[in-house]
């Protein structure tokens, strides 16, 4: 691991070799920014979800919101219930 992190450091000085090992980890950087929004995107609704819970929102109320915010179909606002 150690020499791994050695010879990347000294990639990260040669500009085309950075933009190779871009290239490269691309998929993987895309994926991982795709998850931490998705997992943003749940707790937020789950967030509003407590919310109006809290503020005596009847989960039809809820539901009809949610999906309106958050553009969710019915099946996929039922899931956070």
């Amino acid at each position: 691991m150690e020499a791994n992190e050695r010879l990347v450091e000294g990639w990260k000085g040669d500009e085309n070799m950075l933009e190779t090992l871009m290239e490269i980890m691309e998929p993987q950087l895309q994926q991982r920014e795709e998850s931490g929004r998705k997992e943003g995107r749940k707790e937020a609704i789950q967030g509003t979800v407590g919310a109006l819970r809290k503020f005596n929102h009847k989960d039809a109320e809820i539901k009809v919101i949610i999906m309106d915010e958050f553009g969710l179909t019915e099946q996929e606002a039922v899931e956070y219930f």
